[in-house]
């Protein structure tokens, strides 16, 4: 594996708390390919690339653990985060099976305010394409998702969700955001599902919710994966 490239000739640090910079600095690198999939981040090279203490690197790389990014492994290393097919097509498999039941029990409970607030971050998902900022769009799009399944009350099955879910979509958010989205393309699959559950549509939510992670994995699963709802 190759050495990572020198994070000075990606972007000088500005101003404000060290770590901080120095996250937004291993951010920015990671989502515009500068860092590959798989990729190891070293401490000590990166410490003595960016003129900062080892513990500073340290404290952004967990940061970045906390995304999705990078993946760490303890006494080991620090690597970008890679899935193959089959890690994304178990990770999809997941969801399928549990998100639409997730969204229905959340639904059956959510009031007004909770119907306006996923409006508002709705709009940061627009927000984030019309900026052209992959990394806001990418996290605004996982926390509409997360407030959905917060709202059902199921800590257990928010919990398996999460677990799956935040791996995949940093890591095909790295792949798919490197090229310009549209509105149309990643705001109305949200849009739909928010009026099912305005709506208390059960059946029309299930199948909005299934439509939209087939349409956003496909490309990354291989032909001939048998997944619910996939086949």
């Amino acid at each position: 594996m190759q050495n990572s490239a020198p994070v000075t000739d990606l972007k000088k640090l500005k101003s404000g708390p060290l770590r901080t910079q120095v996250f937004d600095l291993l951010r920015d690198a990671v989502i515009s390919g500068k860092y590959q999939p798989g990729e190891a981040l070293r401490e000590i090279s990166l410490a003595r690339d960016l003129g900062v203490s080892q513990n500073t690197v340290r404290e952004a790389l967990l940061q970045l653990v906390q995304t999705g990014l990078v993946v760490r492994t303890p006494n080991k290393n620090t690597t970008v985060t890679r899935l193959s097919p089959s890690d994304i097509a178990e990770r999809v498999s997941t969801r399928i099976m549990l998100e639409p039941v997730v969204c229905w029990i959340a639904a059956k409970r959510m009031t007004d305010a909770d119907f306006e607030d996923l409006q508002q971050r709705l709009g940061r998902i627009s927000a984030g394409i019309q900026a052209n900022a992959p990394f806001e769009t990418a996290q605004a799009d996982l926390d509409f998702h997360r407030r959905i399944w917060a709202l059902s009350d199921c800590r257990f099955l928010y919990q398996v969700l999460d677990e799956a879910t935040q791996p995949l979509f940093a890591f095909v958010s790295l792949l798919r955001y490197r090229r310009p989205q549209t509105l149309t393309e990643v705001v109305l699959p949200h849009e739909e599902i928010l009026n099912a559950l305005r709506q208390h549509n059960k059946v029309k939510l299930e199948r909005i919710i299934r439509e939209h992670l087939m349409k956003s994995y496909r490309e990354f699963i291989e032909p001939g994966s048998e997944l619910p709802g996939l086949s």
